[in-house]
């Protein structure tokens, strides 16, 4: 008999990020609008509209970044009496993992940073701040293939991967005896 667990994960706030590009769209619509409108006016005013609206251009280009960073998924994993399968779907993203047990060596948490401007700017963030922003957490399956990541998208707190990593330990022992 096969167990299954099911996980979701992903970004909550897609919405929000969402409302955020759409108002500072039009935040830089109205000030660009009012920079070319802004003939007979001031030097001071037109440069005021000016550095406005390149303010507005960056945080509409931050918006959507986010909006197109955030993801929604779910993950399946699928412990048999032989082998472990996890079946990662996302918008853009499927991939899966298929292990057999008398393979795995461990079941860890590894960290990864996410990107080279994150492993830039981490230790300066870290000096002023004493947290670690650019690090990202994995379950990582170790078999004799080497270490894979069970789920390289979803972005889940350390409890959180703790406790998958908890159950499906659970899941692997019973099934072994």
């Amino acid at each position: 008999m096969a167990s299954t667990i099911t996980i979701k994960w992903g970004t909550k706030d897609i919405i929000t990020n969402g409302i955020y590009l759409g108002l500072s769209v039009l935040f830089t619509s109205v000030l660009a609008y009012l920079f070319n409108g802004a003939n007979g006016l001031n030097t001071n005013i037109k440069f005021s509209y000016s550095l406005l609206t390149i303010v507005g251009g960056f945080a509409s280009l931050l918006s959507l970044w986010n909006l197109l960073k955030a993801k929604n998924g779910y993950s399946d994993i699928v412990i048999d009496h032989d082998k472990v399968i996890v079946k990662n779907r996302s918008l853009g993203y499927k991939e899966d993992f298929e292990f057999e047990i008398s393979d795995l060596k461990s079941l860890t948490i590894i960290e990864k940073s996410e990107s080279w401007v994150d492993n830039m700017i981490d230790p300066l963030l870290y000096q002023m701040t004493s947290k670690r922003y650019g690090f990202h957490l994995f379950v990582a399956l170790k078999s004799k293939e080497g270490v894979s990541k069970l789920f390289p998208q979803a972005k889940l707190s350390s409890e959180e991967l703790k406790s998958i990593a908890d159950q499906m330990q659970q899941k692997i022992k019973e099934i072994k005896v």
